[in-house]
């Protein structure tokens, strides 16, 4: 068989050299017609030869080429390359000879040389059998190798086996056989082939040889994995799959198509957890590709690995409530996989280590909490979670490490929140009135820590509760010396009621914290006393009202709430006389709602009462003919009004008719007549009581001006007369 490798060296180098004669032949005659000829037809030879590659053909083209020129010396050169492809070593030799008597001093002429040369050696070894051998060999070898360069790897490996025929003792042919075998993946046949090579190679050879030999066993192995993997996925058996992908990747963990072979397979076995996981892996590959794959393929799982991962999360969270640590500690791993970044996974399996006593575990597993971007060093300076391991010199080097300058002394900070913890002991021990428990830790904590402001705070506290104000008040005193300043605690702190309302404990509080926070305790007191005197008012207990109330009214005499409840506690008790006391007093304290007066139910025995009538009229500066009906009208003119506001305008005029009937001198009711009336169409009715609102003394330009209820008389010439005359009025008062 001819060379492959020989065709393309002699087809390139023959284009170049017919192309660009005179680079290589110096020596040549000039360019005569023969010249051309000649040349034109080794042109077509070539372009022929370049077509179908037939080498006879080519090489009598260039013996007619010769007959018209025989001294062009490329034609030559050409026709031994040719002859020596064609294994005719005789007739190669004579053509190189030929040529170098025309160009001895091209650098063609060199190449010649070094031909000839290697002409008369193998011409010499043909005459013998051994020397043919070694030719076909060579040959052999040479073509194979050609061949597995253009991937044509049949032909490659026929030409290895027929130089391992030709030649048994040569490892080389069979190393070439094993490569190729290799690569068409049939590693079987490889090893057999890398093993008769190593019985034909030296003790060097024989180490390189191992080395292949070991990675065709691995391939083998690989590939029965893969195999069996294909196979089950075809067989839908994807879990069984997505295995024999694992273990193909142990042995090549570097292939990412295995990984995602075994992602996919994980996938459709329905676990997505170890899917993800083999995903993640791939995200630190150094090729970009890879990772971006993975990636397009984790957030394809998205939707998927949400409620997972919910799932999985309460599930730790409920096997550490239950002091499970290990399994709470798996499930948090789980997490791990899905989203390996989140800081506070890593802290939580940290605290499940430490209260299991592991300390090495828990500290190893903050630092990987800090690595993945925990910041928050008062936490795991103070979390109880952690206090197993807080006495370790580790754990506050590595505290000290990852936050120098948050943490400057862990044990001071551990101290506070242990002695805050203390105090939370203390305070339950008030509430249930175990005062001396409560007193000793509290004395306590005060030894340990003396600028503990908060022990003194509650230790004023447990004073209150046995009401030695005198000894309350020294105690809020210290602790305002050693730094208390919670006002919000101050304000609401229920131990501290039963001093609360004593002029002693408010004077304390103006003039050790300010007015505000004094005024903001009286207004907790005085909302709290309202809080307790309306309940007995709806459960006729007016005597007890009447008590609360009027300590309302000490602590903020100025306010007319309270006032007024009294009011209604009298009336209740058919008191007159009171009433009227603190009916004045309400007012005078500035009461302003008389309507309240007018219509509330709980004075109605005291509404014909000429003493009332009399009040009102002194307070409200208008007549008022009768109290009850009074309240008739208010109580028609409010329906008349919220039946407009509904668009129900006949029954608003039905309702504000009848309040004219009660009081017919009352300037709003007509105003919302008029609006009424206007609704409906009936302009003239509109207009006449719109201007019996004006003439009666309803002055408020403004808000005729924009009730969109009168729009529809606007364009009157009745309705301006009766804004002019709203107007003048005005004017003139």
């Amino acid at each position: 068989m001819i060379p492959r490798l020989f065709k393309v060296y002699m087809f390139t180098l023959a284009i170049w050299q017919i192309f660009c004669p005179f680079t290589f032949s110096q020596n040549q005659s000039e360019d005569t017609p023969q010249r051309q000829e000649a040349r034109s037809i080794c042109i077509n030879v070539i372009a022929n030869y370049s077509r179908n590659e037939d080498l006879e053909k080519a090489y009598n083209g260039l013996l007619e080429a010769l007959k018209v020129d025989p001294t062009y010396s490329i034609l030559w050169f050409n026709l031994g390359i040719l002859a020596e492809s064609a294994e005719k070593w005789t007739e190669a030799k004579q053509h190189f000879e030929k040529f170098l008597k025309l160009d001895n001093k091209s650098e063609n002429a060199i190449l010649a040389r070094v031909k000839l040369a290697r002409l008369k050696k193998i011409i010499e070894q043909s005459q013998t059998e051994q020397g043919k051998r070694n030719i076909q060999y060579e040959i052999a070898i040479a073509n194979a190798k050609a061949y597995f360069k253009k991937n044509e790897l049949g032909k490659a490996f026929a030409q290895a086996a027929a130089a391992t025929k030709i030649d048994d003792k040569r490892f080389e042919a069979y190393c070439i056989a094993a490569l190729i075998l290799m690569k068409q993946n049939a590693f079987d046949e490889a090893c057999i082939f890398l093993q008769q090579a190593a019985e034909r190679s030296s003790k060097r050879q024989k180490q390189l040889l191992q080395k292949s030999l070991e990675q065709c066993e691995q391939e083998k192995k690989s590939q029965g994995h893969l195999i069996a993997a294909n196979n089950a996925m075809e067989l839908s058996e994807y879990r069984r799959a997505a295995k024999e992908f694992l273990a193909a990747l142990t042995i090549f963990p570097d292939r990412d198509h295995i990984a995602f072979s075994a992602a996919l397979a994980w996938g459709l076995a329905g676990e997505y957890i170890q899917s993800v996981k083999i995903l993640n892996q791939l995200l630190i590959s150094s090729d970009t590709e890879v990772v971006q794959k993975a990636r397009e393929k984790i957030a394809k799982l998205e939707p998927i690995l949400i409620p997972i991962l919910q799932k999985i999360e309460s599930e730790a969270t409920a096997h550490f409530a239950n002091q499970e640590f290990n399994k709470a500690i798996n499930k948090w791993e789980e997490v791990i996989i899905l989203v390996p970044n989140r800081h506070e996974i890593y802290y939580n399996i940290a605290c499940a280590y430490s209260l299991q006593g592991k300390k090495e575990e828990a500290i190893s597993w903050l630092r990987k909490a800090v690595s993945k971007g925990l910041r928050d060093a008062n936490l795991m300076a103070t979390d109880n979670k952690l206090d197993p391991i807080r006495s370790e010199k580790n754990f506050q080097n590595f505290l000290e490490g990852a936050f120098p300058e948050e943490i400057l002394n862990t044990s001071n900070e551990r101290m506070n929140r242990f002695y805050k913890k203390i105090l939370e002991e203390g305070i339950e021990f008030l509430a249930s009135s175990r005062f001396d428990e409560a007193t000793k830790i509290f004395e306590h904590v005060i030894s340990c820590l003396p600028d503990q402001g908060d022990a003194y705070f509650y230790m004023a506290c447990k004073y209150s509760l046995a009401k030695e104000t005198s000894k309350a008040l020294d105690w809020l005193r210290q602790a305002k010396a050693k730094g208390f300043q919670n006002t919000p605690l101050l304000h609401n702190c229920v131990f501290l009621d039963p001093i609360r309302f004593e002029h002693q404990f408010r004077h304390f509080l103006e003039n050790e914290f300010g007015t505000d926070i004094a005024t903001a305790s009286a207004e907790r007191c005085y909302n709290q006393l309202i809080s307790q005197g309306l309940p007995l008012l709806q459960q006729n207990r007016m005597n007890e009202a009447v008590l609360i109330f009027e300590k309302a009214i000490d602590i903020f005499t100025n306010r007319p709430e309270p006032y007024y409840n009294i009011v209604c506690a009298y009336a209740s008790q058919g008191r007159k006389d009171e009433v009227l006391t603190w009916l004045n007093k309400a007012f005078d304290n500035g009461f302003k709602n008389d309507n309240l007066v007018i219509t509330d139910d709980r004075i109605d025995s005291f509404r014909t009462e000429k003493s009332l009538r009399d009040l009102l009229k002194i307070k409200r500066g208008a007549g008022v003919a009768n109290a009850s009906d009074e309240r008739i009208y208010l109580k028609l003119l409010d329906q008349g009004i919220n039946s407009l506001s509904s668009n129900n305008f006949s029954q608003s005029i039905e309702f504000l008719e009848k309040a004219t009937q009660v009081f017919s001198d009352k300037a709003e009711v007509y105003y919302y007549l008029a609006s009424a009336y206007c609704m409906k169409g009936q302009k003239n009715e509109s207009l006449y009581n719109l201007e019996q609102a004006v003439d009666k003394g309803f002055h408020n330009i403004k808000d005729i001006l924009q009730n969109r209820y009168l729009d529809g008389i606007r364009r009157e010439v009745k309705y301006r007369q009766i804004m002019a005359k709203a107007i003048a009025r005005l004017k003139k008062n």
